[in-house]
């Protein structure tokens, strides 16, 4: 079992997906949101460009977090121009706070 103090996640794929687009997946939980989905933000390049819920399945995610069930997962394709961009993702914490996930370069073809 995960200890949980506040919202964890991780970033599991930042890769092309075609011309002009990039696909992001990878995990989210808050713990004051319970079996609810977690929001993360979607910085590329340093601008967000992306509110989102953690509600995907991810039935992976059942031992890591047995409480809670396997709904806070994400698989997000974003539209970019072609060229290398930085993609971040922070998860926003229902009462305030944030957790940064980290960033990932990504190179989109035209």
């Amino acid at each position: 079992n995960l200890p949980v103090a506040g919202p964890v996640g991780q970033i599991d794929v930042v890769e092309p997906a075609g011309p002009g687009r990039a696909r992001l997946a990878g995990w989210a939980f808050d713990p004051v949101a319970g079996t609810g989905p977690a929001t993360i933000q979607v910085l590329v390049d340093g601008q967000q460009v992306l509110l989102a819920q953690a509600a995907g399945s991810r039935p992976d995610l059942a031992q890591l977090l047995p409480d809670v069930g396997p709904d806070h997962g994400f698989d997000l394709f974003l539209d970019l121009a072609p060229g290398s961009h930085r993609v971040c993702v922070v998860v926003l914490g229902t009462r305030g706070g944030a957790t940064d996930l980290g960033c990932r370069d990504v190179v989109v073809s035209s």
